[in-house]
């Protein structure tokens, strides 16, 4: 079975200047903290394996943290998983 690909909104502008991702369809700003603006700069524009981007995160958050960030992320349309 092949593993999920999770990838960022299409939607977004990356500003790392002030760690912000704009919605330019929906009109909104996410704001990150630097920990959690760090973890999706590690998703590449093309996506990435699920378990390659969590083996990325894991020196920087613990387990729980992870699953955390990645449920929330999925619950406010953040990241896609395929």
């Amino acid at each position: 079975m092949p593993e999920q690909i999770i990838k960022l909104n299409d939607n977004f502008i990356a500003r790392p200047e002030d760690r912000v991702f704009f919605d330019h369809v929906h009109f909104k700003i996410y704001k990150f903290n630097p920990k959690g603006f760090k973890l999706l700069n590690f998703v590449p524009e093309k996506g990435i394996e699920l378990i390659t981007w969590k083996g990325l995160c894991l020196p920087e958050v613990t387990e729980d943290e992870f699953s955390h960030f990645y449920n929330k992320c999925l619950n406010y349309g953040i990241l896609t998983a395929t």
